[in-house]
């Protein structure tokens, strides 16, 4: 199992503790695959992306939360200079619904694949396609976990964990219990419970850059400190002759 929690729940059903093994979670053995430097080249120009500018990446939002997202860029950018917001919906076909909702709000919002080089400083971007998320994580400031502002479980924190950035997320983590208190105890992850402390946590981390820097490196240390699981469950199969 991958937890003490999960071994209790499995001593619950009356499974003897001498037939349960805690071997960890597998999604800490995840690849870490980190794009080639012309290939982040690339994505940052096509995002106009600076040495002065501040991304923060929404990846894997779900409804609901791209407006509480909005509200809250639209008072950052009046206090953090350089500001940029990039959205990655769990489902891009959402994007040209989110896009009408933004520029209905007064807010610009351009499409990632529509971007040939740098957007307006007012644009939010929009990720309209798969498979671009991972080499987002490595090239934002600060990562917004989706689905947990709203009740849907959340998603994997441990991608941006991967790349050393700090992480938000909100009160629903449920899918991913664990993980997010791990990340919590270690100081690698605030959690936010409403739009104005997502706001106040945001304000914080990007006035701050060492305490940002610094919760990058904690979260990256859950990551790495946590791996072999695979192993672990390949070693006890082994043990018990299942293979």
């Amino acid at each position: 199992v991958q937890s003490s929690l999960d071994q209790r729940r499995f001593e619950q059903l009356d499974i003897p503790a001498s037939k349960i093994s805690v071997c960890g979670n597998i999604k800490f053995d995840q690849p870490v695959n980190r794009p080639d430097r012309q290939f982040i080249k690339e994505i940052c120009n096509k995002l106009g992306i600076s040495e002065t500018s501040k991304v923060l990446l929404a990846g894997s939002t779900h409804q609901g939360e791209e407006t509480i997202l909005l509200h809250a860029y639209r008072s950052l950018k009046k206090k953090i200079s350089g500001l940029q917001l990039v959205i990655a919906p769990r489902n891009p076909e959402r994007c040209k619904k989110i896009a009408k909702s933004f520029e209905s709000s007064g807010i610009d919002a351009v499409f990632f694949s529509s971007l040939s080089r740098g957007i307006d400083k007012e644009a939010v971007v929009l990720i309209d396609s798969i498979g671009k998320l991972s080499a987002l994580y490595n090239i934002c400031d600060v990562a917004f976990i989706g689905g947990s502002m709203v009740p849907c479980g959340g998603h994997n924190p441990l991608e941006p964990a991967a790349f050393s950035k700090p992480i938000l997320f909100g009160p629903d983590m449920s899918d991913f219990l664990e993980i997010s208190q791990m990340l919590l105890d270690h100081g690698g992850a605030f959690k936010v419970t409403s739009e104005e402390d997502l706001e106040e946590k945001l304000v914080r981390l990007f006035i701050d850059k060492d305490q940002c820097l610094d919760m990058g490196d904690k979260s990256q240390a859950v990551f790495l400190g946590n791996s072999g699981a695979v192993q672990r469950i390949l070693n006890m199969m082994e043990q018990t002759q299942i293979v």
